[in-house]
């Protein structure tokens, strides 16, 4: 076993200075030298999907990001690494323990997971290395990373039982944040809500240009390309539910608006997000929450965001200031007022019709162009 200050001042010197993931026992000693020492920026996630979502949005903040998980998570990860990492190009160095490795009698729930994690790995196309459990080898396999790095691709580091010596956490880096303002207008019916088309043009026109756009996966996006196609939007294609915390990273590292673009469906399936965000986020983040009840790009298909008050859940989970509007007018107002903001982040949860325009263009521009283009707009001024 060897120190885990070892690692990370290692990696420091390799230039990586963002770590985020969730727990596992096998590498706890080097999250809590992550969380103690003060040359990395440490975050908390609450799976390896939003954390993986928010190491892509860090390394567009033009930080060098490390994910960690225990490789029962990987499952979590795949979609993020695979629709979102991997076809932007964004090379991120995984830190994966080996619960379950052959002939080491682990626990029955990691049998099957540490059995297949190399060729899961293989098959996902991320070179990796076994770390030697002396720390011998860290020079070398930092090398191999850096040669994917170079090539925009991810890198894994797996880490094997009784790797790391014990490191006692003695410090926390989670902010205490007081339960936030929400504001309602009252629900009305579906002939009362605004397209959600207008709702996005209403956004863009009143965003400052320097401002960043961040959309969801759909035709949410589409809509948003068709109006006003920019280098300030930032179009996250695949990996629902990933766009928040993509935006979350972007936003921790620049003083600029980062406007969330949401759907019901997308925040539905990653409502951890929220937690992420209320204890992270600063007043830059706006989170638009566009609440039409279905899921409109796979053919109107219900979800059930119908008993959810998602102004309510964020207001709950740290956001300072949280809107419901029904109206154009009332989202309006409520935009101006996020606009305006100066402590913490803020969401407006807006109810929308179904239904979207016709013929919607499809981005022309690869997914690696269009980050790399939102990367140079962001670096202006």
């Amino acid at each position: 076993m060897f120190k885990p200050r070892i690692f990370t001042t290692k990696m420091a010197a390799r230039g990586y200075n963002f770590a985020t993931g969730v727990p596992c026992s096998l590498l706890g000693p080097l999250i809590n030298e992550f969380t103690l020492d003060e040359r990395w920026a440490s975050f908390a996630a609450p799976n390896e999907g939003l954390a993986v979502g928010l190491a892509v949005g860090a390394y567009i903040g033009q930080q060098k990001p490390l994910v960690y998980m225990q490789n029962s998570g990987l499952g979590n990860a795949l979609d993020g690494l695979t629709s979102l990492a991997s076809i932007q190009k964004v090379p991120l160095l995984l830190v994966v323990s080996w619960r379950g490795e052959p002939g080491t009698n682990d626990e029955p729930q990691h049998d099957q997971m540490g059995l297949i994690l190399p060729d899961i790995l293989q098959l996902l196309g991320i070179s990796s290395g076994f770390l030697a459990t002396d720390g011998g080898n860290v020079d070398a396999l930092l090398d191999d990373a850096a040669h994917e790095y170079a090539q925009r691709r991810s890198f894994a580091i797996i880490v094997k039982e009784k790797t790391f010596e014990a490191q006692p956490l003695s410090v926390s880096r989670i902010r205490s944040r007081a339960r936030g303002v929400s504001h309602s207008s009252g629900r009305g019916g579906a002939s009362a809500s605004p397209s959600r088309i207008s709702v996005i043009d209403l956004v863009q026109k009143a965003a400052p240009q320097t401002a960043g756009i961040v959309t969801s996966t759909g035709k949410m996006s589409r809509e948003l390309m068709m109006i006003a196609d920019g280098p300030r939007n930032l179009y996250v294609i695949g990996s629902m539910g990933l766009a928040s915390t993509v935006g979350l990273g972007i936003s921790l590292f620049t003083e600029r608006k980062v406007i969330i673009l949401d759907g019901d469906g997308s925040v539905l399936m990653q409502m951890g997000a929220l937690a992420m965000i209320g204890t992270y986020a600063g007043a830059n983040f706006i989170h638009v929450i566009l609440d039409n009840g279905v899921h409109e790009s796979t053919g109107g298909q219900e979800t059930v965001a119908r008993n959810v008050s998602f102004s309510a859940v964020s207001a709950d989970c740290g956001f300072s200031q949280a809107f419901e509007s029904c109206g154009l007018g009332d989202f309006e107002e409520a935009f101006r007022q996020a606009l305006l903001q100066q402590q913490g982040p803020v969401a407006i949860h807006a109810h929308v019709a179904s239904g979207s325009a016709a013929n919607l263009p499809r981005p022309k521009a690869s997914p690696m162009e269009n980050l790399e283009r939102f990367r140079a707009h962001f670096q202006l001024g």
